[in-house]
């Protein structure tokens, strides 16, 4: 039987049998300019302004001509599949004929049909619709490239709002995308507008002057009076590990990091022998020093799965409708508030080179930990309106001054 040789190449995005066969070899790539790769597989890091930029190709990609102009949209999205994150929509009247639903893209230069949303607004219509210049390179930022037909210009008025009416140009494409309106059109539509972020006035309480009052909660590692429990699955297999090796730079920050969690109460040591023995994982932070995580592999696939969704932008967008000054209240060491029972405990037991401990408060690394801890915050703080939770932040946000304030004073008390 044959092998097959082909590689999966990182410069085109395709599988082929060696870089010779490489259809991106001697080809610039659209996005960063640079040769001997393709857009969509392009990992360069460019300046926004740069990617905002309209400009004129004037490369020798033998994939365009030189007169073609080269535009950038946030995405073009099939209709058949399901978007995930926020969009803004609204319904636009076209040629005082049809009512067509557009994405309001803030990130696109500019704006967007398809050929079958053309094809519809030629039958709905009595003047013939001209397309002109075919000669239009758009790239989504993803980096896949859209098949231009032409351009053409329509005359379009907000649906609510019929007195704001403008002519446009629209790019026609070929691929089955959703229509877009781009950002200079969102604009003149008046269905975007720029709000200047002014300095916050002295009337907003200071950040200093809240953690000044109420000290004793910015100090230390609190943590929740209900302790939370752990439970496994039926016919669950125990598991003890051995150590993992540390490398000698590492051994004494581990050193102190046991001991400080120690003295906190976070951990215990053991000296006797346990159900379940976890590996660690120790993460370096950006300041040098070290957090300690549980490496609970198979604890994870005994735990039985926490109900407590987490909130989604759309949930956060909803709730912020109308607000205008917020605040952000970071919950340190997050997972470290909640007590573990004593059987919870011997569960989240761990091997060092220095012994073996257990923690005593939600560790890092367990599985349902995220929800168990949005579970607690979401209780503790329902009842304070304009608190919006999210794992361990806490935004606070109002309308106006004095509500927020209200509620910065309320949360720490």
């Amino acid at each position: 039987m044959p092998v097959d040789s082909k590689i999966n190449c990182m410069k085109c995005g395709k599988s082929h049998t060696d870089a010779e066969s490489c259809p991106a070899r001697g080809r610039k790539c659209l996005r960063c300019g640079k040769e001997n790769h393709f857009a969509q597989v392009c990992k360069t890091n460019l300046n926004k302004n740069n990617v905002r930029e309209l400009k004129s190709n004037t490369g020798k990609d033998k994939a365009s001509s030189e007169s073609e102009n080269e535009y950038f949209c946030d995405s073009i999205t099939k209709k058949n599949r399901q978007i995930n994150h926020i969009t803004w929509v609204e319904n636009v009247l076209v040629a005082d004929k049809i009512i067509i639903k557009f994405k309001l893209d803030s990130w696109s230069d500019v704006n967007i049909i398809s050929l079958k949303t053309y094809n519809k607004i030629l039958r709905s219509v009595d003047e013939d619709i001209q397309l002109h210049n075919k000669n239009i390179h758009v790239e989504p930022y993803g980096g896949t490239n859209i098949e231009v037909i032409g351009i053409t210009k329509l005359k379009i008025n907000v649906l609510n709002n019929k007195n704001v009416m403008s002519h446009e140009n629209f790019i026609v494409a070929k691929n089955d995308a959703v229509s877009i309106l781009g950002l200079e059109t969102c604009l003149k539509l008046k269905l975007m507008n720029r709000t200047a972020v002014n300095e916050l006035k002295k009337s907003i309480i200071k950040k200093i002057e809240v953690m000044h009052k109420y000290r004793d909660v910015f100090r230390g590692v609190c943590c929740f009076k209900e302790p939370y429990s752990i439970k496994l699955k039926k016919n669950h297999v125990l598991i003890s590990k051995p150590p993992h090796r540390v490398p000698i730079k590492v051994k004494e920050k581990l050193k102190e990091e046991l001991s400080r969690l120690s003295e906190l109460g976070i951990i215990s040591k053991i000296n006797k022998p346990t159900s379940w023995v976890n590996k660690i994982v120790i993460v370096e932070k950006p300041n040098g020093s070290i957090r300690i995580c549980l490496d609970p592999k198979d604890l994870n696939m005994a735990i039985k799965k926490e109900y407590f969704s987490l909130p989604t932008l759309n949930d956060l967008s909803a709730e912020l409708g109308g607000s205008k000054i917020f605040s952000c209240l970071d919950l340190k060491d997050g997972y470290f508030h909640i007590l573990l029972d004593k059987k919870s405990s011997e569960y989240c037991t761990f091997s060092t080179i220095y012994g073996c401990y257990s923690f005593n408060r939600l560790p890092f690394g367990i599985s349902v930990a995220a929800e168990v801890f949005q579970k607690y915050n979401t209780e503790l703080f329902k009842d304070i309106k304009g608190v919006f939770i999210y794992v361990d932040d806490i935004l606070i946000h109002a309308e106006t001054e004095e509500e927020h304030n209200k509620i910065l004073i309320e949360v720490p008390t």
